[in-house]
C-alpha cells in the first residue's frame, strides 16, 4: 500500500511539535485513561439519573441487583445515552497528549489544512443518516414478529434530535484517536504500512463524521 502525497502532507504535521515512540506511547496510555475516567463519570451520572427518576415515579429501578440493574440500564435511554458520551474522553485524552506531551495544537490532528472538510461532512452525514434508514424500513417488510413501538411521532422526533450530537460525540471520537492520532504518529516514525495502516482500517461503528477528516 503506497503513501498518497496528502496522507504525507498530514502525517508532515507532526513536526509541529515533539513525536517519539516514548510520547506516543504515554500520549495512548493518557488517551485510555481518560476514556476510563469517562466511562468512569457516564456511569455515575447515569445511574444517578435512574434514580432521581426512579424515586420522582418514572420507571423503577432495583438497585440491590447490580447485574440486572446494569442490563436493565444498557437497555434504557439514559444508559444509552451516557456510554455513548463516555467516548468524549477520547476526544479529551488526545488534546491532553497534544497538548501536554506533543506540544502541538489539537487541529494538527484533524487534518493537513488543520479543519474539518464541510462539504465531506454533510456528504457523509447524508449517506449514513438515509442508507440506513432506507434499509431499516426494507427490512420492516420482511422481518417476523415487528411489533409497533408505541413512543409518538413528536416523542421520536425529540428522541433522535438529542441522540445525533451525541452520536457526532461517539463516532468522531473514535475517529480521532484510532484514524488521526495513532496512525498520525505511526507514520511519521515507520515507513511501513503494514505498523500504521491497522489503526486506519480500525472498526468504528456507525461512522457519521468519517469522509470529514480525511486528509486534505
Amino acid at each position: 500500500m503506497s503513501r498518497s502525497a496528502q496522507f504525507d502532507h498530514y502525517v508532515a504535521r507532526v513536526r509541529e511539535g515533539k513525536s517519539g515512540l516514548g510520547r506516543l506511547a504515554a500520549g495512548t496510555l493518557l488517551v485510555l485513561v481518560a476514556w476510563g475516567v469517562a466511562t468512569v463519570a457516564a456511569l455515575f451520572f447515569g445511574m444517578a439519573a435512574l434514580l432521581v427518576i426512579s424515586l420522582s415515579g418514572g420507571e423503577p429501578f432495583d438497585f440491590s441487583d447490580p447485574a440486572t440493574l446494569m442490563q436493565r440500564f444498557t437497555a434504557s435511554r439514559t444508559g444509552l445515552l451516557a456510554l455513548l458520551l463516555s467516548l468524549a474522553g477520547l476526544w479529551l485524552g488526545v488534546w491532553m497528549a497534544l497538548k501536554w506531551l506533543h506540544k502541538r495544537r489539537i487541529s494538527t490532528v484533524l487534518s493537513a489544512a488543520g479543519r474539518l472538510d464541510r462539504g465531506d461532512f454533510l456528504k457523509a452525514f447524508a449517506v449514513f443518516s438515509i442508507l440506513p434508514f432506507i434499509l431499516q424500513i426494507i427490512s420492516l417488510t420482511t422481518e417476523e414478529g415487528v411489533v409497533a413501538n408505541p413512543i409518538g411521532v413528536a416523542g421520536w422526533l425529540v428522541g433522535a434530535l438529542a441522540l445525533v450530537p451525541v452520536l457526532l460525540i461517539q463516532t468522531s471520537a473514535e475517529e480521532v484517536f484510532f484514524r488521526g492520532y495513532l496512525p498520525q504518529n505511526l507514520a511519521a516514525r515507520f515507513g511501513s504500512p503494514l505498523i500504521w495502516v491497522c489503526c486506519r482500517r480500525w472498526p468504528s461503528r456507525f461512522c457519521i463524521g468519517a469522509a470529514a477528516f480525511r486528509c486534505k
